[in-house]
């Protein structure tokens, strides 16, 4: 397991715990008795639901990566890898846009989500950046021919 990969590792676990704080945060602080804290209920609602499915989607890569990754099994193709991290860096961008447009920022736990909002699209960034440079080497070690037994 190289740089690259510990690296990786690294960003998805701080994804992981970025994006359990900010739906965990949001559900347990700011959304109470039918009221929310940025104003419209719904807008709680979508940073619950936009946190626990990004939290999922951050699970299997971890997952795939720490486990199973170091026990020499891949389980995600580099490929399949790096559109998931764009599809993630789409999605933290849209909850981030979404929260900072609330005029609002009374409150530390206000500011909290949004700036874990804004610190997950910086990881996811830096997760999909790893996710192209490990897809770049594996494409290009899948075209190399295997070493024969004469070269060693």
């Amino acid at each position: 397991m190289g740089l690259f990969e510990f690296a990786k590792i690294g960003f998805y676990f701080l994804e992981w715990i970025w994006a359990l704080v900010v739906f965990a945060l949001t559900a347990d602080k700011l959304y109470f008795n039918g009221l929310c804290a940025f104003g419209s209920v719904s807008v709680c609602q979508y940073i619950i639901a936009a946190g626990v499915i990004g939290w999922l989607l951050i699970s299997v890569l971890f997952i795939g990566h720490s486990i199973l990754g170091m026990m020499g099994k891949a389980v995600i193709s580099a490929s399949i890898e790096f559109f998931v991290n764009l599809f993630l860096l789409l999605w933290w961008l849209i909850l981030a846009i979404v929260v900072s447009a609330e005029k609002d920022f009374s409150t530390t736990d206000v500011n909290t989500i949004v700036a874990f909002s804004w610190m997950l699209v910086i990881f996811t960034i830096c997760s999909a950046a790893l996710a192209f440079l490990t897809r770049n080497k594996s494409d290009s070690m899948d075209d190399m021919p295997p070493p024969s037994s004469m070269d060693i």
